[in-house]
């Protein structure tokens, strides 16, 4: 057993810089400056110097248990975001080019190289003969902080990738692929369907800073060297891929038709179809994979379908909405699915849109409380351009005061449909003590749906529930119990009688939170935060996008489309795409 403290606080710098050394070389290999080096480069960086940072403040614990495990931990998970970000960094033409084969097996050598410092480092971890006294002089605070701090930004970072094209890339709205193929070395066939409109397409960070808007246009530019690869249904498509330059600042932009997505080798519509079956319809991975397979061109993997909704899951649905131009009322409806797993309690929160039936936000949140729901619902509120101005939602009292606390001036409805069923609960406990008929039951029943469905507001429901008590089964108290809670809550139960924009029941949510709710129950326990969220989020995406059936209310719209968002008369996953839903560049420079 090592016993020397300083050499444990030693070897972790040393593998820190090793690591920075490594992002180091990433950067030269792929960039030619540092203008082009993307935001989740230099935040990894920076995370590992300021990781390196704050072990080197606190080298005197070097011998603590609870200090060997935290830093052992940290290096563990920056190492495997390093890799992760190494492997999906596509070679570019960077100051030190690179080949892909010698890149993995620089890769492999670094992964070895930390794994054997590992080794060593967890080597010096025993709770039993190092540093116990020193450990009850340290602040909790500090390991909390520490731990919290790079928990956050593990989680932040490893579900962002770096993508080689993104910002000069767009994509504008053509569907049909026979008549691309046959047209697209028509250049005025080209300038006529692509080139007019291409300023609405183009993503704002591939231009020059000094590019003025209101002035660009495009000329043509050619062809990309190699053309594009891509399975459509019945085929493998070899498709030219035309090119543009802004006129203004001379960027150049490779130009997709909607139907072939950035940096996937299958069509947009067939990725679309699995994740569809899968995050709606009940479709488990291994019969999606039997699907493709049907095409003649089967993936090669269940780990490309799971990188498919990643790809889908990336976004927030607000961050996605908002790119994509939809509007809201600032009216929501609020709910949480809970979902009993094992060791856990988790809940599923979600806020729709009452009007259009858009999913605005969606999260997963496996430690319940006001301070979670406060910090899921100020992440939603970062995301958005709106105001928020009601909430409906049930009774529970820990998202009440969240939403209080976040939301100036918000107007708060509870959900009729909550209240019924809490007293027909109360109801079926009386008939049960008191014997009471059905009959007797039934207008019980009617009498206090009639006052909480025809309340005006406080004062007229109060009167209307003190004409209520005449009836000596309503001062039984389990029935009394229930006219008090309605008493209390009065205000909120006929909120909606004084604002248009709040809603008697939360019906819109709940609808969306049962498939949600059936798919927990068929996977039993996601076990892992990280994936949830990304599983959730990608459902409620492909929700927003994906058409009502025939015979619906709205039926061939989306929620998107109802929110005022534009679809080009395009499918779903085309849709996103046009709307650069696939990009994860920063949309502005």
């Amino acid at each position: 057993m090592l016993n020397a403290p300083n050499n444990f606080v030693l070897n972790s710098l040393r593998t820190l810089i090793m690591l920075e050394k490594a992002i180091d070389r990433l950067i030269r290999q792929n960039f030619l400056n540092e203008n082009q080096v993307p935001m989740i480069v230099q935040t990894l960086k920076n995370t590992v110097v300021e990781t390196r940072i704050r072990i080197l403040s606190y080298k005197n614990f070097g011998n603590v248990p609870s200090f060997v495990a935290l830093v052992i931990s940290s290096i563990e998970d920056l190492s495997k975001l390093v890799e992760d970000l190494i492997l999906s960094c596509p070679c570019g033409s960077g100051q030190k080019q690179q080949s892909k084969k010698r890149k993995e097996a620089d890769c492999k050598s670094l992964i070895s190289s930390i794994d054997e410092m590992l080794i060593k480092l967890k080597a010096y971890f025993s709770p039993e003969t190092t540093g116990v006294l020193m450990a009850e002089k340290i602040s909790d605070s500090f390991f909390e902080e520490f731990k919290k701090w790079s928990e956050e930004l593990v989680l932040k970072l490893s579900v962002q990738k770096v993508s080689g094209r993104g910002k000069q890339t767009c994509i504008f709205p053509f569907m049909d692929i026979d008549a691309y193929c046959s047209n697209i070395r028509d250049n005025e066939w080209f300038k006529r369907k692509a080139l007019k409109n291409l300023n609405q397409f183009t993503p704002e960070a591939g231009h020059k800073k000094n590019c003025e808007v209101v002035k660009r246009s495009y000329r043509l530019k050619g062809y990309r060297p190699k053309n594009r690869k891509v399975i459509v249904p019945g085929k493998k498509l070899d498709a030219p891929i035309r090119m543009a330059q802004c006129k203004g600042c001379g960027k150049i932009f490779s130009v997709l038709p909607s139907f072939i997505s950035r940096e996937k080798h299958y069509a947009a519509d067939l990725i679309g179809k699995v994740l569809e079956g899968i995050l709606l319809r009940g479709v488990c991975l291994q019969y999606a994979k039997e699907i493709m397979d049907l095409t003649g061109f089967p993936v090669k993997s269940k780990q490309t379908v799971l990188n498919w909704m990643e790809w889908i899951g990336t976004f927030h649905p607000a961050d996605l909405l908002e790119r994509a131009g939809a509007t809201a009322t600032g009216y929501l409806q609020e709910d949480e699915g809970f979902q009993k797993e094992p060791n856990l309690r988790t809940y599923i929160v979600a806020m729709v849109d009452p009007n259009s039936q858009v999913v605005w936000h969606i999260d997963y949140i496996d430690h319940v409380g006001e301070e979670s729901l406060y910090q899921s619902f100020e992440e939603f509120l970062e995301k958005i351009s709106f105001k928020i101005k009601g909430v409906t939602k049930d009774k529970w009292q820990a998202s009440t005061n969240a939403l209080k606390r976040l939301f100036d001036n918000l107007w708060i409805g509870y959900c009729h449909r909550h209240c019924l069923q809490n007293f027909k609960k109360a109801l079926t406990a009386y008939q049960k003590e008191t014997g009471l008929s059905s009959k007797k039951s039934k207008e019980l029943y009617d009498k206090f749906s009639n006052v909480l469905e025809n309340s005006t507001h406080r004062a007229n429901m109060e009167v209307k529930i003190k004409m209520l008590t005449k009836d000596e089964a309503f001062n039984h108290p389990l029935l009394k119990s229930r006219l008090e809670e309605l008493k209390e809550n009065a205000v909120k139960y006929t909120a909606h009688k004084n604002r248009a924009g709040i809603k008697k029941t939360t019906s819109i949510v709940d609808n969306f939170l049962k498939i949600a709710k059936r798919k927990l129950r068929e996977a039993m326990s996601f076990r892992d935060a990280k994936w949830a969220g990304i599983f959730f989020r990608g459902m409620a995406n492909v929700r927003n996008f994906i058409e009502f059936k025939a015979g619906a209310k709205n039926a061939h719209k989306s929620p998107f489309v109802i929110a005022g968002g534009e679809n080009f008369s395009l499918p779903w996953m085309q849709v996103i795409n046009v709307h650069n839903g696939f990009l994860f560049e920063t949309i502005k420079s």
